[in-house]
């Protein structure tokens, strides 16, 4: 038995991905050959005698995997063709010694032989592109051992079956009587050869069609000499069509002199790998990775090769790479700072901004970590941060990123834990918020300075309101004892002034007394409480019982909730609400609802009416104190009442509507938290 004499198809770091990948396959030997048994016993179960089990056959496919796989192991390529060529020709012998059809030392060997390099295939990393072209070189080189294992072995079959020949004449020529049997002997043994050759070409037609992708033999002449239906198929030509095409013709004008000083190089070196697109005879592109090797046969040099299908390879280089243009694309139009780094805080990506921001070249930030970026408390809130987003999965932080130059710069950053080749890393953004925070100072400057002037203007509101009461009293207490002392004195006129001053007056008192009510509502607020609505709206019924009697009004309300609030302020808002009801009625008795629902966390009351109504537009304008829409001579009033409403309503952190139309009565909706916040019950207090 001797040594194939094969070109090593394979190169250095094609040996060492084939080896690291040997390594996997020792550890899933029996499973591989488990696999591949099964396969066979499934496929051709015919060729095999009853007594052959499936673990017999695993037992003895471990066995040939364990002789291969270790000289694969080791980068021994010539030890694995050696293994690889010995046990084929193991096989073949075997079969020629048992039996009498040589079916399996025919079809059954290449069977066996690409059931197990494609169970083997399986377990290639699809990303893997090293690997992959590697094992196909190997693949396309161990069938070749196949089939140099087969032909040998046929070879010394048949020079045995010769010299068995030679020998069996000599032997019967010395006895006359059975010349005549040996010669039908020799003539029917010669048959058998025959057959047997036909069979072997079978065998090799078959091996060639059943190649996983397109199989073609170029000789000296750079022409084709043999190829299979695929490459019809594929190509679109027929045979005639293809033997009469240069192997060049199949290919794009542009890389033809690549794929010339390829082909070159095969018959030169004895091997030879190409990427290119094979151009069918319908213009459709198939992308194919060539490789070819040199053989001799009967003192000819012929260039034998397979192109295997690289479409789905192609395909995910092409979408990794849209996906990386896109996310660089992402991260170079995001309106801030892009960040992600590992455990380790090894920057691993981040965006132009980041370097324009921080000052810092690429090198630089490579060579930093997150907290170089920050000093002080900010530097330690960053630090605790970052920590709770590797632990609960996401964080924000607000601080001063410090900039190459020491300039600092408010951002609001987030951090998202993601896993990045099986590792946790953080990815994030961090936003400028210098206009924001800017923003912020003056509106909490410009608020302070709001609740200084609300205090100063309820402080002078109170104030005068309360001052402006005595003057009054003494304008009316005159005005009076005028009219008592000189009653008899004053004509006409005099009275009706007497009677306008009196008028005058008794309207701003109301006026100045509902001012004051106003100003209280904030200065002199109770503190929260739990207040019983149903009991707050019997009072206010008490004390309107008079109205309610003089003009026949229905009042009705739904259950009423216990809600959190100023109790006194309540009973005035919904005294005011409803006297007003009273008050704009129609010319039908007044019906009046206090309804209520629970919205959005909040309780929803409404008092609905079917009064005179009012405009639309203006809805707004009866809440803004002073204002009024009707005569006093008609309505009597000073226009502070759906003031005061609006300011309680707020004050409890609410806030109040009106929908109405002319003389379809009106709806008011305020609505009243109801859970209050704890600040709220404080400042209250």
């Amino acid at each position: 038995m001797h040594r194939p004499e094969l070109t090593d198809p394979l190169g250095v770091a094609e040996r060492d991905a084939l080896a690291a990948f040997a390594v996997r396959l020792c550890e899933d030997r029996v499973a591989i050959a488990a696999e591949w048994s099964r396969r066979m016993l499934a496929t051709m179960p015919e060729e095999f005698p009853p007594w052959v089990t499936l673990q017999h056959l695993t037992d003895v496919h471990a066995a040939f995997l364990a002789a291969v796989f270790e000289p694969l192991r080791q980068g021994d390529l010539a030890g694995l063709t050696q293994a690889f060529y010995a046990m084929n020709r193991q096989l073949v012998e075997f079969a020629l010694a048992t039996s009498s059809d040589q079916r399996f030392s025919l079809s059954s060997l290449y069977a066996s032989a690409r059931i197990s390099l494609q169970v083997i295939g399986e377990h290639l990393d699809p990303a893997g592109t090293l690997v992959l072209v590697a094992y196909a070189k190997l693949t396309a080189h161990l069938m070749m051992v196949v089939g140099l294992a087969y032909s040998d072995c046929r070879e010394e079959s048949l020079q045995r079956a010769r010299d068995e020949l030679e020998r069996t004449v000599q032997e019967r020529t010395v006895e006359l009587q059975d010349a005549n049997h040996a010669l039908q002997g020799e003539i029917a043994y010669r048959q058998r050869v025959e057959d047997s050759l036909r069979r072997e070409k079978v065998l090799s037609d078959t091996i060639i069609e059943t190649l996983p992708g397109l199989f073609y033999v170029i000789n000296e002449d750079q022409r084709l000499v043999r190829w299979n239906r695929e490459l019809e198929r594929v190509s679109g030509y027929s045979a005639t069509e293809i033997a009469t095409r240069h192997p060049l013709d199949f290919f794009e004008t542009d890389v033809r002199p690549m794929l010339e000083e390829k082909l070159n190089e095969g018959f030169t070196t004895g091997d030879s790998n190409a990427e290119a697109e094979l151009i069918a005879k319908d213009g459709s592109r198939h992308p194919r990775l060539f490789t070819s090797k040199r053989v001799e046969i009967d003192q000819t040099t012929y260039l034998v090769g397979v192109a295997i299908d690289i479409a789905a390879r192609r395909e995910a280089e092409e979408r990794v790479g849209r996906e990386k243009v896109f996310s660089e694309t992402i991260m170079k139009t995001l309106p801030g700072i892009f960040y992600l780094f590992d455990e380790q805080a090894r920057f691993l990506r981040w965006n132009d901004n980041f370097e324009r921001v921080s000052q810092y070249s690429a090198a630089q930030v490579a060579a930093m970590s997150p907290l170089d970026f920050f000093v002080g408390a900010d530097r330690d809130l960053i630090y605790a941060r970052i920590s709770q987003s590797f632990r609960e999965g996401q964080a924000t932080a607000q601080a001063d990123f410090v900039a190459k130059d020491g300039t600092s710069t408010p951002y609001f950053f987030t951090g998202q834990r993601v896993f990045v080749d099986d590792r946790p890393c953080l990815i994030g953004m961090g936003i400028d918020i210098t206009e924001r925070k800017q923003v912020e100072d003056e509106l909490r400057r410009r608020t302070q300075e709001l609740a200084r002037s609300n205090a100063d203007l309820e402080q002078f509101a109170y104030i005068a309101s309360h001052d402006l009461q005595e003057p009054l009293r003494a304008v009316a207490s005159y005005t009076q004892l005028l009219a008592r002392r000189y009653q008899d004195r004053l004509d006409g006129d005099a009275r009706r002034f007497i009677e306008r001053t009196t008028a005058a007056v008794a309207r701003m008192q109301a006026l100045i007394r509902d001012l004051l009510a106003y100003s209280r509502v904030g200065m002199r607020g109770e503190a929260f409480g739990p207040t019983d609505a149903a009991a707050v709206l019997r009072d206010v019924l008490d004390d309107l019982q008079t109205a309610i009697v003089e003009t026949d009004a229905i009042i009705t309300h739904d259950a009423l909730p216990v809600v959190s609030g100023d109790s006194s302020q309540l009973r005035q808002l919904l005294q005011n609400l409803i006297a007003n009801a009273i008050k704009f009625r129609g010319e039908q008795p007044p019906r009046v609802h206090l309804g209520v629902r629970a919205e959005d966390g909040a309780w929803l009351f409404s008092v609905r009416d079917n009064g005179i109504g009012i405009e639309p537009e203006y809805a707004d304008r009866i809440f803004v104190i002073f204002q009024r829409l009707h005569s006093r001579r008609i309505y009597p009033g000073t226009g502070v009442g759906l003031a005061i409403c609006k300011k309680i309503v707020e004050r409890h952190g609410g806030r109040i509507w009106v929908e109405s139309q002319i003389g379809r009565g009106s709806t008011v909706y305020f609505s009243l938290p109801a859970r209050p916040l704890a600040g709220r019950l404080a400042a209250a207090g």
